[in-house]
């Protein structure tokens, strides 16, 4: 059902969080779990000394648990991959064999 579940405590913080994340992937660094909640941590630092940060005492609480970054991953569809350098050596060898 759309709509159901657990709602985000703060949109500010998930949104800059998804933001480094898909800049981060560009760059083709890894970021694992550990990564995601140290950003995490330093985007609430962040908005908690914005006055303009809605729902202040709720991010203020926020603990960015196991589930929580379960349920991020699950909203933005993050998969773990490993990135390897096996396609890139194929297709350097392929255009070897072509030449």
């Amino acid at each position: 059902m759309p709509g159901s579940g657990r709602k985000i405590t703060c949109k500010l913080l998930d949104d800059a969080l998804f933001e480094w994340f898909i800049k981060q992937r560009a760059r083709q660094l890894p970021v694992t779990e550990d990564s995601l909640t140290t950003q995490a941590r330093k985007i609430k630092a962040k908005l908690l000394q914005r006055p303009d940060t809605e729902d202040q005492e709720k991010l203020a609480k926020m603990e960015f648990t196991n589930g929580w970054i379960d349920r991020f991953k699950k909203r933005h569809f993050i998969r773990r991959r490993k990135v390897t350098t096996w396609s890139k050596k194929l297709a350097s060898t392929m255009r070897k064999e072509i030449a």
